[in-house]
């Protein structure tokens, strides 16, 4: 009895040493004059167990789920518009020829070339004879006919050739890692994607190391560069004018938590990145603290990959999942797993405090202020009977 009330008491005294320094979190969220605002139920999210088979299935799905990219709406017509450059060259016919000055011949064509000029704030342009002509809004084509109509009141069968010389009007922008960074303008020949970042060189390194952003009326997408030349069908998409392209080191930004030998936040430059070369960066799991069973990964996935998944994905709004990812580390194949299952950015490991490590740090606070039981036993029990 009387070993019994002392070892309850230093439980009791091992209890009140792993007080913290602050405050209780019920002092906290019931103190006098709180106010406490309404918040949401508890948020649903999908629990997936990993086996090594389920790590590859679920890596290859939301692999490519989980980057999400403008749709490609086609290239848009070129027309002209404000600061242009155009230059209008005039070809006239005549029977009786024209007398060619510098050749000190007569010529049955005469060629005209207006020197090149920019379309003004007015969209405006000027071609003699005709006057100042509205060019803004038109294409080239649609000039040249524009153009030809009117020379036809005044001139005998006249050609119009027009040079879009540079398209200072509509320009994409070409940022980061790239050889050679600038504006560029857009046409039919660099309208795309591949294009425009050929004009600016290419990455300075390998395209697997390198993410590709795109920023347009406000939204930015990113994925990885070397999904764009794999997949160009998908990725090539028409550019619009405005749009910033910029190609980054490829940074991954994984964050560990838990039961861990470091707890930080973690950046990798690799293209492929799995839960074991995060583990192993961090240190490994506590073997005195980790819940073996518990290692968790939390990731917004996309919806489409979960629901191919076979996720009922239909009680969440948006397009991501809430969806935590388990590995079981007793089970003889969780190593596999763990080597096959692909990081994402911004993704958090967490691994789950075991109970023998709660009770271990309740005896382990306890021995501090009391004797050990064994101890206890051995001095007063087994020595008063020598």
């Amino acid at each position: 009895m009387k070993f019994s009330t002392i070892l309850g008491c230093a439980a009791m005294a091992g209890l009140a040493a792993c007080t913290g320094a602050g405050p209780r979190t019920n002092a906290i969220l019931n103190g006098d004059g709180v106010q406490k605002l309404e918040y949401e139920p508890v948020q649903p999210y999908v629990l997936v167990d990993l086996s090594a088979n389920m790590a590859n299935q679920v890596s290859a799905t939301l692999s490519e789920d989980h980057f999400n990219f403008f749709k490609d709406s086609g290239q848009a017509a070129v027309t002209i518009g404000e600061a242009d450059i155009v230059q209008v060259t005039l070809v006239v016919n005549s029977d009786s020829g024209f007398i060619d000055f510098s050749q000190s011949q007569v010529s049955p064509v005469s060629t005209t070339q207006i020197p090149a000029q920019a379309v003004g704030s007015d969209g405006q342009i000027n071609v003699p004879p005709l006057g100042r002509i509205l060019a803004r809004g038109k294409s080239v084509q649609e000039l040249e006919n524009f153009l030809r109509r009117r020379l036809s009141e005044v001139l005998v069968n006249p050609t119009v050739i027009v040079n879009l010389v540079d398209r200072r009007s509509s320009r994409v922008s070409v940022l980061g890692a790239v050889r050679g960074p600038g504006p560029f303008p857009l046409n039919q020949e660099n309208g795309r994607l591949v294009e425009t970042l050929a004009l600016a060189g290419g990455p300075v390194g390998r395209a697997e190391n390198y993410m590709l952003s795109l920023s347009r009326n406000g939204q930015t997408c990113t994925i990885p560069l070397e999904r764009l030349y794999q997949d160009s069908k998908r990725y090539n998409i028409a550019l619009r004018p405005g749009d910033v392209i910029s190609v980054e080191q490829k940074v991954l930004e994984i964050q560990v938590l838990g039961a861990t030998a470091s707890n930080q936040r973690l950046e990798f430059d690799e293209s492929t990145v799995t839960l074991s070369d995060v583990l192993a960066t961090a240190g490994g799991l506590q073997n005195t603290r980790a819940d073996l069973k518990g290692l968790f990964i939390y990731r917004d996935a996309g919806k489409a990959g979960m629901q191919s998944l076979g996720a009922d994905t239909s009680g969440f709004g948006g397009e991501t999942v809430p969806t935590v990812f388990r590995i079981d580390m007793t089970e003889p194949t969780a190593l596999f797993a763990a080597a096959r299952f692909q990081m994402q950015d911004e993704d958090i490991i967490y691994v789950a405090d075991s109970l023998n490590a709660d009770i271990r740090g309740v005896f382990g606070a306890t021995a501090l202020l009391a004797p050990v039981p064994a101890d206890y036993v051995r001095n007063e029990t087994i020595g008063s009977g020598g």
